[in-house]
């Protein structure tokens, strides 16, 4: 175990400098950052800062609690919230192809795309429906989203032109100007910006409202 949760000020903590630790334990008053190694990596966030990291590679995951944002590599990174589950800062997927999920979450979920990554993917943030308690206070350069599985986690697109296709189990994508596209699974409500959207649904959906916004 890495103590580090009577220390002072803002830590940042890379995982690939660590050898032979199972827990990282951090102040909880204070900011701090964990990041990943670059290769593949699974987060799994099973209470509010806290959870776990596993690496392809190395045989034992690394708990943590503590970290108020989590930093992704440069290849795969999922970030998997359970219930209970909560980052009060940021996840940050770094460049690769990387998820943001709910799938093992029981409660629904309010996602908003605020504007495209600086590597790849799309910002946002996520709160409880209903509640609009913050789940994930921002997230920055993911590429797929996966609701709950509840029956009213929702999506809410940028202000800008907008391709939005939707197939069975609410499995679908957003094109953006016909640049980027970002992925969505499990979502049952649908929210158009302040720009044109076009919506295309096809076969069997789940989704229950279309909202084309202002556009």
């Amino acid at each position: 175990t890495f103590d580090l949760s009577a220390k002072a000020g803002n830590q940042t903590i890379n995982v690939s400098s660590l050898l032979s630790i199972e827990n990282l334990l951090a102040n909880a008053a204070t900011l701090n950052t964990l990041v990943a190694r670059n290769a593949a990596n699974t987060f799994t966030i099973d209470g509010a800062n806290s959870g776990q990291i596993a690496t392809v590679g190395f045989i034992d995951p690394i708990g943590f609690s503590g970290f108020q944002k989590l930093r992704g590599g440069t290849a795969t990174d999922d970030f998997l919230f359970q219930d209970g589950g909560s980052i009060s800062g940021s996840v940050n997927g770094g460049s690769g192809t990387d998820i943001l999920s709910f799938a093992s979450a029981s409660a629904s979920q309010a996602f908003a795309l605020t504007a495209t990554g600086s590597l790849d993917g799309f910002n946002g943030n996520v709160a409880q429906t209903g509640s609009g308690t913050p789940t994930v206070g921002s997230f920055t350069n993911i590429n797929t989203l996966v609701g709950s599985t509840d029956v009213e986690d929702s999506v809410q697109g940028l202000t800008a032109t907008a391709t939005w296709t939707s197939s069975s189990s609410g499995d679908g994508s957003v094109n953006y100007l016909a640049t980027r596209t970002i992925n969505l699974s499990n979502f049952e409500v649908l929210l158009g910006g302040g720009l044109a959207d076009m919506f295309t649904i096809s076969g069997t959906t789940d989704i229950q409202t279309i909202d084309g916004g202002a556009g």
